[in-house]
C-alpha cells in the first residue's frame, strides 16, 4: 500500500503547475499565515470561491485552474466554479500542510461535505483530488 505522502504527490502531479510548489517541510515560519490566509477563503456553507486571493495562494493563473478543470463541471457557473475552487483549496491544503493535518481536517470535512452535496452524479469528492 502506498503511503499518504505518495498519493498525495501523485495527486499534486496531475494539478496546474504551481499549485503543490513546496512541501510542508520546505516552508517558511510564513506557513502558519499561509494556512490562515487559505482557510479564511472558506465560506460559511464550506465552499471556497474562485477569487483572486485564492488562486494567488495556489500560484496559478485563472486561466490555468479552469482548463484544468473536469468537462463534468460547468467551470463557466458560480457553483462549477465554487466546487473547482474547493478542489483547489483541499488539494493545496493536503499538498502543502500534511504534517500540520490537525490543524484543519475539520475545515477539510466542511468543504469535502459542500463538494459531495454539490457534485454532479458522476463526480464525488475523492474522484476530483
Amino acid at each position: 500500500m502506498a503511503s499518504r505522502e505518495t498519493v498525495e504527490a501523485k495527486k499534486c502531479a496531475t494539478l496546474p503547475a504551481g499549485l503543490c510548489e513546496g512541501s510542508s517541510s520546505t516552508l517558511t515560519k510564513s506557513s502558519g499565515s499561509f494556512l490562515l490566509s487559505l482557510t479564511s477563503l472558506q465560506q460559511a456553507s464550506g465552499a471556497w470561491d474562485l477569487t483572486d486571493e485564492l488562486l494567488a495562494l495556489c500560484k496559478v493563473s485563472k486561466y490555468a485552474v479552469i482548463t484544468g478543470c473536469p468537462k463534468e463541471i460547468a467551470v463557466d457557473t458560480s457553483k462549477g466554479k465554487r466546487l473547482w475552487a474547493t478542489a483547489l483549496a483541499l488539494v493545496l491544503l493536503r499538498g502543502k500542510f500534511l504534517d500540520r493535518e490537525d490543524d484543519w481536517e475539520m475545515i477539510a470535512q466542511k468543504g469535502q461535505k459542500w463538494m459531495n452535496k454539490n457534485l454532479p452524479a458522476a463526480l464525488n469528492c475523492e474522484s476530483m483530488m
